[in-house]
């Protein structure tokens, strides 16, 4: 990859990976720390939220691997059709459509691009709950039968970035694997170290109760910042059959009230596997 900086700086601690897949660009926005390195929670300074993202693009000395073509009424056809492509006033881009590609693929990781979260710095066990489900893909013994479908959407009502980010991943595989994606994390990864490259950060995994969730077998938790108390990241994962639903959640601004960011998180999820329970 041949980096290429044009962007300037974060506050906060947060992360957004975002692949432009159809551009060749990966462009990433991270922050462990404010400019000068002032620690946030440190600072006798009012805390200050990010209000963009430092981007990164890397052209790719190769490009990606070409989307899969999925048959019509295929089942990967059906995974792909049933992402959301809009919530509230987040959209998917044209650049970024909403795809699938079974397991065995090497779009995975294309796919994964574009899914909210950072990778654990030594903790690889704790990936799942940090990037997202679609980064364990590679672990799970379901062949060709195993299939991800992502899609990322973003509201840029308020200019670029300006409101909630978005993705959502949607796996069907065998019910051990589901059970295995949906699972706690095991003790050694409540308290991770995540990092992207150039920064480092520290998070707490935090599980959540929903007021109303879509269906009997829904988890949902929430990485928050170390040593604050300001969730940074939204998860909530629902069953639906042989397929389990991933939304991850950014709510900006990030100085927004935990009770209204949850209440997002829980639109999103029910308005996802609604569309899965129509579609699937």
């Amino acid at each position: 990859m041949r980096p290429h900086k044009l962007a300037a700086p974060l506050r906060g601690w947060w992360c957004v990976r975002v692949a432009a897949i159809a551009l060749g660009l990966t462009v990433m926005g991270c922050g462990g720390e404010t400019p000068g390195g002032t620690h946030p929670a440190t600072s006798s300074a009012p805390r200050v939220w990010p209000s963009s993202l430092s981007l990164h693009p890397q052209i790719p000395e190769t490009p990606p691997p070409a989307s899969v073509t999925l048959p019509t009424g295929s089942r990967g056809d059906l995974v792909r059709r049933a992402l959301l492509r809009r919530f509230r006033d987040a959209k998917t881009m044209q650049q970024l459509p909403p795809e699938a590609a079974p397991f065995t693929s090497g779009r995975i990781a294309t796919i994964g691009e574009t899914q909210v979260g950072a990778p654990p710095v030594n903790q690889r066990e704790c990936r799942q709950w940090t990037q997202g489900i679609w980064s364990v893909t590679d672990s799970l013994h379901e062949g060709l039968d195993g299939i991800l479908g992502g899609a990322f959407l973003v509201d840029t009502t308020k200019g670029a970035f300006g409101g909630p980010i978005l993705s959502e991943a949607i796996v069907y595989a065998s019910d051990s694997t589901l059970r295995h994606l949906s699972a706690d994390p095991p003790a050694g990864c409540h308290t991770l170290r995540l990092g992207d490259g150039r920064t480092t950060w520290t998070a707490r995994y935090q599980r959540t109760a929903l007021s109303h969730p879509p269906s009997e077998q829904t988890v949902a938790y929430r990485l928050v910042d170390e040593p604050g108390s300001n969730p940074t990241t939204w998860v909530a994962l629902a069953r639906h059959g042989a397929y389990l639903i991933e939304v991850r959640l950014v709510v900006l601004p990030l100085s927004d009230d935990p009770a209204n960011q949850q209440v997002v998180l829980e639109d999103a999820i029910r308005q996802a596997h609604a569309l899965a329970v129509k579609t699937l």
